[in-house]
């Protein structure tokens, strides 16, 4: 099972909702919809979260917000993990982030929240 973090003070800890992401940094791709955003890929399901269709799938069109989401520069830490190519991703979806809302995490990347642009 997983830790019931409701009601608990993350203040000053790397999971704090006021915590700054590092940002997105050099080398995405600038969502030509809006320039305050980023494209990313990643798998096009996930077994962490519990809004996803019935086959455990990201939906096209929908946007997801991480629950829990870390500042860490670890690994392995909440957030929804996203990279800047699809490249080694098998059948992977394309999203949109504000750039503002990525941390990056040692060689990876997660996000506060992304929408969903298209399998690819």
């Amino acid at each position: 099972g997983g830790a019931d973090l409701s009601g608990a003070d993350l203040s000053e800890t790397c999971l704090d909702p006021k915590n700054i992401p590092s940002g997105a940094g050099d080398g995405w791709e600038v969502d030509p919809g809006d320039p305050t955003r980023v494209v990313g890929y990643r798998t096009e399901g996930s077994p962490y979260l519990c809004c996803l269709d019935a086959s455990g799938q990201y939906r096209v069109g929908m946007t997801y917000t991480a629950p829990v989401f870390s500042t860490s520069d670890r690994e392995c830490h909440p957030g929804l993990y996203l990279c800047q190519t699809s490249e080694g991703i098998a059948q992977p979806i394309k999203v949109s982030s504000r750039a503002c809302d990525i941390q990056r995490a040692g060689a990876k990347f997660r996000t506060k929240e992304f929408l969903v642009l298209g399998k690819m």
